[in-house]
């Protein structure tokens, strides 16, 4: 894939009653335009963004319930030495799969060998069945990337009630701060529909 700028894969949305709206991971501007694949991008060195982030997420979100349960481990994956952007976004993914699908396969097409688009999409097109869980506002995105496979929308059940200061748009970080291990049953009132 790609990178591309001021999206899902650099910036996550916070709390919107507070400042920043934004939290954004710097890229080098030499590696980072649009038509760099994601795992040529090189992030900024950490001393210039890493501690702003985590005081960040301490000053928003440190009374939420369950935010000493969580930030322990995603302190410690952003302490790590990452040079590309890319190893630091799949361990993010990583951590947050195995907290909520236990036991579910990622897969990092780089890591299976597949470096371009047309060996990455016959790999897929052998599997019995494969999901993408993706930003909502990235699914037209994705669904342009992927349009020879069958696409599905994700819709959310009418009973399904967001805690008290969290809105869809914003960080899943945010939601298991709130709810903690119990952030996997909005996952599980969520039906994929056939596009």
């Amino acid at each position: 894939l790609l990178y591309r700028k001021q999206s899902a894969m650099v910036r996550t949305r916070l709390s919107a009653e507070y400042l920043p709206r934004y939290l954004t991971v710097p890229v080098s501007h030499s590696t980072g335009h649009s038509s760099s694949p994601i795992f040529r991008v090189k992030l900024f060195p950490r001393e210039q963004w890493v501690g702003q982030h985590l005081k960040t997420l301490k000053s928003l979100y440190r009374r939420y319930p369950y935010f000493d349960y969580y930030f322990p481990e995603l302190e410690e994956i952003y302490c790590r030495q990452y040079v590309y952007l890319h190893h630091f976004l799949i361990d993010l993914l990583r951590w947050q799969v195995k907290l909520l699908f236990p036991g579910k396969k990622i897969v990092i097409a780089s890591e299976e060998n597949l470096n371009d688009l047309d060996s990455f999409f016959n790999w897929l097109k052998n599997l019995p069945a494969f999901q993408f869980l993706v930003y909502p506002n990235e699914a037209e995105y994705y669904q342009k990337q992927f349009s020879s496979f069958r696409t599905f929308a994700i819709e959310q059940s009418d009973h399904l009630v967001w805690p008290a200061g969290y809105i869809p748009e914003e960080s899943l970080l945010v939601l298991l701060f709130l709810e903690g291990p119990d952030t996997v049953r909005f996952f599980q009132k969520i039906t994929i529909q056939s596009a």
